[in-house]
């Protein structure tokens, strides 16, 4: 009977790759090799030239800087950063002040809590939220009452931040309640949604007629004027974290506009 010749040829290829019996592998020859194919198994380095994209040619672009390698270096502040391209350089603020550039340093080392969990331990936060709680209800924000049944209560979270003077010093510290506006449903939480806002032109009118009659110009800030609009809906709102007054079972009824709220500024 005759093999086939596709048959006698992988054979002759399955021998050539055992090993043959005059050859022995020894310890020392297996090491070297794996340590040469580990030395060889990392990525390889592009040798291409990187060029930047062609979109940015119309902006100002920091020039990448080499870091010290000197351990004993001081980079205190953010203005140093280990990235290839940082957003700032020190070199970009050298025609300001100094006391320009030491505000904008103390401004970028105080830290602001992203969640209640880390603010609830610190004074400042503390008196803070329980200040934004006092203006909520001196509004008449809400009213405590039970949940109806087949409702959804929204949930809210605290927003900090910290405000400073134009030296970089502290002037206070804001924390604001917001609601979460993305689990409302149209139709049942809210209607109509639109934002009254003043033209310019409208401004450069009462401006104009001011100057042309001589009358005087005043400015006035309101404390939480945002707040001051009414609702139509009737949206609840599980009480907010660190507000004790709410009894087990209990849930905040919006009377007035809240931040966040889809209809806060009809």
């Amino acid at each position: 009977m005759q093999v086939p010749n596709s048959l006698s040829t992988s054979s002759s290829r399955l021998e050539d790759c055992l090993p043959r019996p005059s050859e022995h592998l020894s310890l020392e020859s297996l090491d070297e090799r794996d340590s040469a194919a580990a030395h060889h198994s990392g990525p390889r380095r592009s040798s291409r030239s990187r060029v930047a994209p062609t979109w940015l040619k119309d902006f100002i672009q920091p020039k990448p800087h080499k870091l010290q390698s000197d351990p004993s270096s001081s980079q205190s502040h953010s203005l140093h950063s280990a990235a290839v391209y940082p957003l700032l350089q020190p070199t970009d603020l050298s025609h300001l002040s100094h006391d320009f550039v030491a505000s904008l340093i103390s401004v970028m080392h105080i830290p602001e809590p992203h969640t209640y969990s880390q603010a609830k331990d610190s004074t400042e936060w503390v008196v803070a939220m329980e200040a934004e709680l006092q203006a909520l209800e001196t509004n008449g924000t809400w009213s405590l009452t039970t949940l109806p049944p087949h409702t959804k209560p929204l949930s809210s979270k605290w927003v900090y931040r910290v405000k400073f003077r134009p030296d970089g010093s502290i002037e206070r510290y804001k924390a604001r309640l917001v609601i979460r506006e993305f689990q409302q449903v149209k139709d049942k939480d809210y209607k109509h949604i639109f934002s009254p806002v003043a033209k310019l032109t409208t401004v450069r009118v009462f401006i104009a007629l001011a100057t042309a009659r001589g009358w005087p110009l005043h400015q006035l800030d309101i404390n939480n004027a945002f707040l001051h609009g009414f609702i139509d809906e009737d949206v609840y709102m599980l009480p907010p974290e660190g507000y004790t007054k709410a009894l087990p079972g209990q849930v905040c009824k919006l009377e007035r506009s809240l931040y966040g709220l889809k209809q806060a500024s009809r």
